[in-house]
């Protein structure tokens, strides 16, 4: 198996690609290092370039046999969605949608998306789980949600599965972190949508700050 990590020198991004290498799945890592680092890509092998650029990714698509996507590459400061939200709606926003048009045209029909908790807002109780009412109250929420949406949308037209992990803090030892993602996708690629749900951690503290997770199976 293949996978392309988007956004794979950062911190989540990072741990990923060394858990999926280690594990034995071929990498491989398409960032524009305008956040990330390139000391932190140490497995696999590295694509210099943008999530929202159309070339970058048909020369990926089309030169490695890529068996599914998992995007980390979001802008994730909320003071600076708030003050600059052109910033994010185009690179949480549109950039995806970029993305998951070349995935189609690719026929690559696996996605895992890195969301937030910020999705839910204000906690109407706790601890918070997929049933949860859904009302960002920042622009950061506002697009992980609308990508949520896309993605319910493009599973219904085009078939595009999706996993969307939503965390609260994402913080844990190097041999944990990238294992509890790992062992989700696992989970939500051998079950059906709604026993993937019911599988799903409610709170941060199950597996390492993820809180719940939409699953287009």
């Amino acid at each position: 198996m293949s996978i392309l990590v988007i956004g794979g020198a950062g911190y989540i991004g990072s741990h990923m690609v060394k858990q999926l290498s280690t594990s034995g799945t071929e990498v491989i890592t398409l960032d524009n290092l305008s956040c990330g680092y390139r000391d932190a890509i140490k497995y696999g092998e590295f694509v210099e370039g943008d999530l929202g650029d159309p070339a970058v990714l048909d020369h990926v698509f089309s030169n490695y046999n890529i068996d599914a996507v998992m995007h980390f590459a979001a802008f994730i400061e909320v003071g600076e969605s708030v003050s600059n939200p052109a910033k994010y709606y185009r690179n949480n926003v549109l950039n995806t949608m970029v993305l998951l048009d070349a995935m189609i045209q690719h026929d690559i029909g696996d996605f895992i998306f890195s969301s937030t908790a910020a999705i839910f807002g204000e906690p109407e109780y706790t601890p918070i789980d997929e049933k949860h009412g859904k009302n960002p109250i920042n622009t950061y929420g506002r697009t992980k949600l609308m990508v949520e949406q896309i993605l319910q949308d493009y599973d219904t037209a085009y078939g595009l599965k999706s996993t969307c992990l939503r965390y609260f803090n994402a913080a844990a030892r190097a041999s944990s972190s990238a294992t509890a993602i790992l062992s989700w996708r696992t989970a939500s690629t051998a079950t059906s949508a709604g026993n993937a749900a019911r599988r799903s951690p409610a709170t941060g503290r199950s597996r390492r700050g993820i809180c719940g997770g939409c699953f287009n199976s």
